[in-house]
């Protein structure tokens, strides 16, 4: 070639005439999660498919990996949703009754300060969810609750039930729950059949000095967490004060009390925006 656009023009027809004339095989191409991943892409998926068969909740696609991560009930019996802000408060809230109609499981969404009104209003409820506000419904919950610790000191089995806590910090001061008492109900009452997702704000969650704060920092839990590494106690590690904020759609997906996380790109409505 003459020039660079001549140079680059004979190169690309040597590559297309390469590719015409190969007939071996060809190496797999290289997963790629999108930068704008939707919903209604995210649920083609076939393992977003076969994780739906198995109970789960399909959340997002790592960004290091593109597997699907997501909410497993058998693995996972208390699961944590800690967002820094309302707005993002609402992409999780949203997310996570999107997928609860597409498993056969019960949920009891216990929300005693309405903090899901704004997205219940968008987002259409399936029958296999159950919605407490009222207050005075809170010695119910617990005696629910109670229940499936007898039967755990009994060894015995309940009918299975996810218990969602809109609130970690008013739920326990409507219930009155002492928060040992709390903490022992993620760990016992799980064996019989009462699994726990919790939301609660990573102000309080993570930096607050309440008791059922400390004690929740302390547990193995499994989650969500939307605060960069930087910015969070709860994801353990090496940090870095130049890691850029997170997009309103990423969030870190993690095991263990954090020990273990990678970050995760949720799907969102197609027309949704950031705004």
């Amino acid at each position: 070639g003459k020039n660079d656009s001549d140079l680059l023009a004979n190169l690309e027809q040597a590559v297309a005439q390469l590719d015409q004339n190969w007939t071996g095989l060809r190496p797999a191409k290289i997963p790629m999660v999108p930068a704008e991943l939707t919903v209604e892409g995210f649920e083609q998926l076939t393992d977003v498919k076969n994780l739906v068969k198995t109970n789960a909740l399909p959340l997002g696609l790592s960004l290091a990996t593109t597997k699907v991560l997501g909410y497993l009930p058998s693995q996972q019996p208390y699961f944590l949703f800690s967002s820094v802000d309302d707005v993002q408060q609402l992409v999780f809230q949203e997310l996570l009754l999107q997928q609860l109609g597409y498993v056969p499981s019960q949920f009891l969404l216990v929300d005693f300060n309405e903090s899901f009104s704004d997205t219940l209003e968008k987002c259409p409820v399936s029958e296999n969810i159950t919605i407490i506000t009222e207050k005075k419904d809170a010695a119910d919950v617990v005696a629910g609750i109670v229940g499936y610790l007898t039967l755990a000191k009994q060894k015995e089995k309940g009918v299975s039930m996810t218990l969602i806590i809109s609130d970690l910090s008013d739920f326990i001061a409507k219930t009155e729950m002492k928060p040992e008492n709390f903490v022992l109900s993620l760990k016992q009452a799980t064996k019989t059949g009462l699994n726990f997702i919790i939301f609660s704000p990573h102000e309080y969650i993570a930096q607050s000095f309440d008791a059922v704060a400390k004690l929740m920092r302390r547990l193995k839990f499994s989650g969500l967490i939307g605060a960069r590494k930087y910015d969070s106690v709860l994801l353990k590690g090496q940090v870095s004060s130049q890691e850029p904020e997170l997009d309103l759609y990423e969030a870190y997906y993690v095991m263990k009390g954090g020990t273990m996380h990678e970050k995760i790109r949720l799907p969102k409505k197609g027309g949704d925006s950031d705004d």
